[in-house]
């Protein structure tokens, strides 16, 4: 007990979110947020869900069923993350080909740690089933 008030903003607790998300994934496991408890406001509960996905959370706790269809989508790569994603790959591999261990798309360069961001999305999108194996879409 931190003998705080929770809110529905939930920024009394964004620094212990922040660790929690960093230590997983320093340690290549998923970091799973605290659920929200409010079972109505699907509002928030999206922003809630988008807040810990950029905090670089891999899921959220629910204890509302009604609350994991949204939490299943906000953490589901969206098309345009998915068309990216595959880009950068593609942009990457054809500068592997032409012997070059960086290039750039749309002025953004890319390196390692974008390559694995892609591959980890690429890899999201084919396990639920939004893209085919081969990269494309449905």
């Amino acid at each position: 007990d931190l003998g705080i008030k929770r809110t529905k903003e939930g920024e009394e607790i964004l620094y212990a979110r922040n660790k929690v998300a960093t230590a997983c994934r320093a340690l290549k496991v998923d970091s799973i947020d605290t659920p929200f408890t409010d079972a109505n406001d699907y509002e928030m509960l999206t922003k809630d869900t988008a807040k810990a996905k950029s905090l670089g959370m891999t899921g959220k706790s629910a204890i509302n069923p009604r609350h994991i269809g949204i939490i299943h989508s906000v953490f589901a790569p969206s098309e345009a993350e998915l068309k990216h994603a595959l880009r950068v790959l593609e942009a990457m591999e054809e500068a592997e080909k032409e012997g070059k261990g960086v290039c750039a798309l749309d002025g953004k360069m890319i390196d390692a740690p974008v390559i694995n961001r892609a591959k980890r999305t690429v890899n999201q999108g084919i396990k639920l089933g939004i893209i085919r194996d081969e990269g494309g879409a449905r």
